[in-house]
């Protein structure tokens, strides 16, 4: 049987989609449950009152406004860097296994495509501040699950202008993440030490579809703009390729 896992900021909608997929197996908690904003000692109380017989965190909290982080840089790093710190610290504290989601935007896009042990490079408040609370993560022995988001050369669909993440990719996602979750459970129960917590791992196959071509499919009217003309028009820096290798893959 698989261990459960307690999904900070498992309210959101990746969240609820990896909850209804396995809802037996995913415990959620909200801002309200656990606030990465709050002091470690409140973090390690939520967690305690929260974890019932769970054997790891999964966690899915995050400032994810790209241009939310730039406008408030302190905000971003308080949650995605500095929570995201204390929340490992209690989780290695209690003997809790964490797994953070992460994202490719911890890359900046010129040296595509990016393998686990390359270094990361963000070149916005985002990307950096996501880095900085991996960093966090694996010092303290969990592990990073750096999940895809960024679409490939030769254009950009204007995902990043306001066009819908659609169902499909928020259902593929959660499908990805929950398999990753098996291969972690199986590898602690055999005590693998080759698959041991404290490094990241990229949540990605070669197969699966970019969010860039899910919403493409959808919505076909949605214009493919050149990466000079999107660096004109975005008001923040954007890693343009990003793609990831040396992807996690079912054994």
């Amino acid at each position: 049987m698989s261990e459960r896992w307690l999904a900070v900021g498992g309210t959101g909608r990746l969240g609820r989609a990896v909850q209804a997929a396995e809802p037996g197996r995913i415990v959620p908690v909200g801002r309200r449950g656990l606030d990465l904003l709050g002091r470690k000692v409140e973090i390690a109380r939520s967690v305690d009152r929260l974890r019932s017989d769970c054997t790891g965190v999964l966690c899915l909290a995050a400032e994810t406004s790209v241009p939310g982080c730039e406008r408030d840089p302190e905000r971003a790093r308080e949650v995605n860097h500095l929570g995201v710190g204390r929340l490992a610290e209690v989780c290695s504290r209690s003997g809790l296994l964490l797994v953070h989601v992460s994202t490719d935007y911890a890359f900046g896009g010129r040296e595509a495509p990016y393998a686990p042990t390359d270094p990361p490079c963000p070149v916005n408040v985002y990307g950096a501040t996501k880095a900085a609370g991996e960093e966090e993560v694996l010092r303290r022995g969990g592990s990073v699950a750096r999940i895809s988001f960024v679409v490939d050369p030769p254009g950009y669909a204007w995902v990043a202008a306001g066009a819908r993440v659609t169902k499909e990719w928020v259902d593929e996602t959660a499908a990805r993440l929950l398999r990753f979750l098996d291969w972690t459970d199986a590898s602690r129960l055999a005590g693998s030490r080759r698959h041991a917590p404290g490094r990241p791992f990229h949540v990605v196959t070669a197969s699966e579809r970019t969010l860039s071509e899910v919403v493409l499919e959808r919505y076909p009217q949605i214009p493919v703009v050149e990466r000079a003309e999107a660096s004109r028009l975005l008001p923040y820096p954007f890693p343009w390729d990003v793609r990831l290798s040396g992807a996690w893959r079912e054994s």
